[in-house]
C-alpha cells in the first residue's frame, strides 16, 4: 500500500505535490465552512429547511458556474486561476468571521456570503482536476484524483474538526477568520507555478464558443451524458444526507457542536480511505462496473444512516458513505474525462460540476422531507431512490458498463 502511494505522489513530480498541499488547506476551509454554515444556521432559524435551503445556495452556482468554469479551464493557464480563486475565498471567509465578530451578522448575510463563496469553489474544481489530468496523463488519472482525493479529505477531516473545536470554545466569527487562514497557506504550499499547458493567447476560446461546443459535445457523447445525469442522481439522492447531519447530531443523538464535528471527521475519514483506495489503482480500465456498485453501495449506506441510533453507530455508517461517495466522484470525473478529446477535458469537468449543480434539488427535498416525515423516513427514501438509479444507469449503457 505505501508503495502504491508513492508511486501515485510522484505522478506529476514537484508540481503534482504542490497541487496536493494547496488542495489540503483548501479541504480544511470547506469542511469547516459547511460545519459552521450549517450550525449557524440551524441555531439562527431553528430549521433544518434552512440549513437545506443553506447548502441549497452553496452549491447551486456550480449548476450555472460550471459550464464557464469549465471553459476558462480550457482557456487560461489552470494554476493561474487556481491562485486567484483561493485568494477570493480567503478575503470572503474573513468577510464573514469580521461580521460575527462585530456582531452585525444575519440570517440574510449568511446566506448571501455562503452563495458566493458556493460560486468561488464552483469555479475552482473544474481549473484543479483538469490540472491534474495535466500533471499525471490518462494512464494515471485514476491514480491522480484518488491521490488528490486523500488531500481533499485528510483536510476536511482536520477542518471539521477544527472547525468543531473553534465554533465551541471560540465563537463561530473567530473560527471563521482561522479557515480564512487556510487559504493563505494554500496559496503558499502552491506557490506561483504556471500550468504549462494553456492554449496560446491567440487560440483561446471565446466564452460563446466554448459554451457551445460544450453542449454540443455533452447532447452527442452518449456516455459523456449518462455520466452527466447520473451525477446529478447522486447529488440529488445521495450527498444531500449532509442535511440531515445536525438534526441527527443535535436532536436525535444529543450532540454538540465538537459532536456534529465528529461526524463531519467520519465522513473525512471514509474519503480518506476511499482516496487511498482509489490512489493504488493501475491504469484506468473497465471502471463502469466499479462505479456503479459504489453508487448502489452508496445509496444503501444512506438508508444505513436513517435507522442509526448511537454516536458509535452513525460514525461507522458515515465513513462507508464517504467511502462510497469518493470512489464515485474519482471514477466519474476519469471517465468523463477519458471520454471526450484532450481540447474538451476542461469543459468534461464543468459538465461535472454543473450536474453537481442539482445538489440543491436534493438538499431542499431533504429538509422539507425531513420536516414533513421524520429525518429517518428522508434519509430511506433517498437511499432507496439512488439505488434504482444505480441501477437504471447499468441498464441504460453496456459501452458505459464495459468502459
Amino acid at each position: 500500500m505505501i508503495r502504491g502511494i508513492r508511486q501515485s505522489l510522484a505522478l506529476g513530480g514537484t508540481r503534482f505535490r504542490r497541487l496536493l498541499a494547496a488542495t489540503f488547506f483548501n479541504g480544511v476551509s470547506m469542511v469547516g465552512e459547511l460545519l459552521l454554515f450549517g450550525l449557524a444556521v440551524y441555531e439562527l432559524s431553528g430549521s433544518t429547511a434552512w440549513v437545506g435551503l443553506s447548502l441549497a445556495l452553496y452549491f447551486g452556482p456550480n449548476l450555472f458556474v460550471g459550464a464557464i468554469a469549465g471553459t476558462i479551464a480550457d482557456s487560461f493557464d489552470r494554476a493561474r486561476v487556481l491562485r486567484i480563486v483561493e485568494a477570493a475565498l480567503g478575503v470572503n471567509l474573513f468577510v464573514i468571521g469580521a461580521l460575527f465578530v462585530i456582531g452585525v451578522v444575519g440570517l440574510a448575510a449568511i446566506l448571501g456570503l455562503t452563495l458566493v463563496s458556493g460560486v468561488l469553489r464552483a469555479a475552482y474544481n473544474p481549473a484543479r482536476t483538469s490540472y491534474a489530468f495535466d500533471l499525471s496523463g490518462a494512464e494515471r488519472i485514476v491514480s491522480a484524483l484518488g491521490t488528490l482525493n486523500i488531500a481533499v479529505r485528510v483536510g476536511q477531516l482536520t477542518g471539521a474538526l477544527v472547525a468543531g473545536w473553534a465554533a465551541a470554545e471560540i465563537g463561530i466569527g473567530a473560527a471563521y477568520m482561522v479557515l480564512s487562514s487556510a487559504h493563505v497557506l494554500a496559496l503558499a504550499a502552491f506557490g506561483w507555478q504556471r500550468a504549462g499547458t494553456s492554449p496560446p493567447r491567440a487560440g483561446r476560446l471565446s466564452m460563446r464558443t466554448g459554451l457551445v461546443e460544450f453542449c454540443r459535445e455533452l447532447g452527442a457523447n452518449r456516455p459523456l451524458l449518462i455520466l452527466f445525469v447520473v451525477t446529478a442522481g447522486v447529488e440529488v439522492f445521495g450527498f444531500s444526507f449532509l442535511t440531515a447531519l445536525p438534526d441527527l447530531a443535535v436532536d436525535r443523538l444529543g450532540l454538540d457542536a465538537a459532536g456534529l464535528g465528529i461526524l463531519h471527521a467520519s465522513r473525512s475519514a471514509g474519503g480518506i480511505v476511499g482516496g487511498i483506495v482509489m490512489a493504488m489503482a493501475g491504469p484506468s480500465r473497465r471502471l463502469g462496473v466499479v462505479w456503479l456498485a459504489m453508487i448502489a453501495a452508496f445509496g444503501l449506506e444512506v438508508m444505513a444512516l436513517g435507522l442509526a441510533s448511537s454516536l458509535p453507530v452513525a460514525v461507522v455508517v458515515t465513513v462507508t458513505i464517504a467511502f462510497c461517495a469518493v470512489a464515485s466522484d474519482v471514477l466519474t470525473q476519469s471517465m468523463m474525462q477519458l471520454s471526450v478529446p484532450g481540447a474538451l477535458r476542461g469543459r468534461a469537468m464543468g459538465a461535472w460540476q454543473v450536474a453537481v449543480g442539482f445538489s440543491p434539488i436534493g438538499h431542499l427535498e431533504m429538509g422539507l422531507l425531513a420536516g414533513a416525515a421524520g429525518t429517518a423516513a428522508a434519509l430511506l427514501l433517498n437511499g432507496a431512490a439512488l439505488v434504482l438509479v444505480a441501477l437504471g444507469a447499468g441498464a441504460a449503457s453496456r459501452r458505459l458498463r464495459e468502459m
